[in-house]
C-alpha cells in the first residue's frame, strides 16, 4: 500500500500540449523551442513530457541551472510563465519510445502573473486526462512566441 503524496500545494494531472522555450546560453541566446505535454501542474509548478529533446541539450541540462519559459494555450487566452527546470529524467512509453520529463518550478518575479498561473491551472483541470494526441518532433509553433 502506497502511502498518499505529502505537497504542501495540489496537483492537478491532465494531458495537452503547451510550447516549452529553453535556454541554453552557452549555445544561442535565443531560447530553443520544444512542443510538450503538459502532465500535471500545481500552483508552483509542472512536470512537462518533451518527445524530441536532443541528447547534447538533454546532457547541458543535467549539468547546471536551466531557465525556461512555458506557453500555454487555451481559446483565446495565452500564458507565459518563466520558470526553472529542477529536475529531469529519461523515460520511455508503452510502445518502447523514448522522452524526456521535466520537472518545472514557476519563478517567483514580477514577470509571472497569478492569473498567468492560475490560468494554467485552470486549464489542467479543464483538461483532466483527455488524450490531447501524439507530439510530434517536427510540430511548428505559432509565430511571434519566441
Amino acid at each position: 500500500m502506497s502511502s498518499p503524496e505529502r505537497r504542501r500545494l495540489p496537483r492537478v494531472r491532465c494531458r495537452f500540449r503547451a510550447e516549452l522555450y529553453i535556454l541554453f546560453p552557452e549555445e544561442t541566446f535565443r531560447p530553443i523551442p520544444y512542443m510538450c505535454q503538459v502532465a500535471d501542474v500545481s500552483q508552483s509548478g509542472m512536470k512537462v513530457q518533451v518527445p524530441n529533446l536532443p541528447q547534447d541539450q538533454y546532457r547541458l541540462l543535467l549539468t547546471s541551472v536551466r531557465f525556461a519559459r512555458i506557453i500555454v494555450r487555451g481559446g483565446e487566452r495565452k500564458a507565459k510563465v518563466y520558470c526553472r527546470i529542477v529536475w529531469i529524467g529519461e523515460r520511455k512509453d508503452s510502445d518502447g519510445r523514448g522522452f524526456h520529463e521535466l520537472g518545472l518550478f514557476f519563478e517567483k518575479n514580477e514577470r509571472n502573473t497569478q492569473p498567468d498561473i492560475q490560468f494554467i491551472v485552470e486549464r489542467a483541470r479543464e483538461a483532466g486526462n483527455a488524450d490531447s494526441g501524439e507530439l510530434s518532433p517536427h510540430q511548428t509553433f505559432p509565430e511571434g512566441d519566441e
